[in-house]
């Protein structure tokens, strides 16, 4: 699960490093149309997850990993009839787990660093635009659209994936109970994929026209 998350994060900084090129540096854009530039985004972005797979057999040394994992499962189920608040432990055999909470460190730092990243160009490229002047207002206006678009698709997966798994995965390190955040992230997730459509639909003019 956290490798293939990992994927989306770093297509965010993708999308943003492209439209940061594209109105601070156009020299730089023609790399994205270079093959070894190409395979060098492929492969960083496999290393990425090949990380996460290569911390798999650290966190599964535990013979009890699926009796652990039903364990949890049972006590979630038990939560949601019950309608109590249960935080859920990050414990193995009621001994606190630090294989498992370096885990969700790291998760946290891969997915920090990238949101930061993805917003330092996001930030660059919109204090370029604001002080362009060898460029048309036609030109700077459809610069901003695509920014203002970029910028909202890539709200739509932080706010319905990102955040709520984020809030998930460490609201149990405090002991604070989880269980409404835990209940809501599943059907906010199925969210993601009809609003991801939608926002591209309503900002962009051919597509509003095409529905």
């Amino acid at each position: 699960f956290a490798a293939l998350q990992s994927v989306p994060f770093n297509l965010l900084v993708i999308h943003f490093l492209y439209r940061y090129w594209a109105v601070c540096r156009p020299d730089l854009i023609t790399l994205f149309a270079n093959k070894i530039f190409i395979f060098f985004l492929i492969c960083e972005t496999v290393g990425e997850v090949a990380i996460w797979l290569r911390r798999r057999p650290f966190l599964e040394q535990s013979s009890d990993s699926l009796q652990f994992a039903r364990s949890l499962a049972d006590q979630t189920r038990e939560s949601v009839q019950t309608e109590e608040s249960q935080t859920i432990p990050f414990q193995r055999d009621n001994t606190f787990d630090a294989r498992l909470v370096m885990t969700i460190g790291l998760m946290n730092v891969v997915a920090i660093s990238l949101i930061s990243t993805a917003a330092t160009f996001a930030c660059l490229a919109y204090s370029h635009i604001n002080t362009m002047t060898k460029i048309s207002p036609k030109a700077g206006y459809l610069q901003k659209k695509l920014f203002v678009a970029l910028c909202v698709q890539a709200a739509v997966p932080s706010v319905l994936v990102y955040i709520p798994y984020i809030f998930s995965l460490n609201i149990p390190l405090f002991g604070v109970p989880m269980t409404f955040i835990h209940n809501v992230s599943a059907p906010v997730t199925a969210f993601f994929p009809t609003w991801d459509a939608v926002v591209i639909i309503l900002l962009l003019p051919d597509y509003r026209r095409g529905l």
